[in-house]
């Protein structure tokens, strides 16, 4: 970085990606001000995103109803943000 520095002065820039759902423009990856501008949420803290993602989520189980590992991407995704937001965002 210092050799780097020595031949220019640099701009700070800072990359942010948007996506369009629903006709809103919303960051992507999802974030909290993600979730709120979908849902008209409030979420402020990261505990209280963790605690809507707990709810969203969903765990596969095998006929047992026991929980069990997903066999294919859209089974990761519902795990990790629940079916709204994998409707939303991740869906073809």
């Amino acid at each position: 970085w210092e050799y780097v520095q020595q031949f220019t002065e640099w701009v700070p820039y800072e990359h942010k990606v948007l996506g369009l759902v629903n006709g809103k423009h919303v960051p992507i990856p999802v974030t909290i001000d993600t979730v709120n501008e979908l849902f008209n949420l409030n979420i402020q803290t990261t505990e209280e995103m963790d605690e809507w993602l707990k709810n969203e989520q969903i765990i596969p189980v095998d006929e047992n109803g026991n929980p069990r590992e997903p066999e294919n991407s859209e089974e990761v995704a519902l795990m990790r943000v629940g079916q709204r937001l994998y409707d939303l965002i991740f869906k073809p």
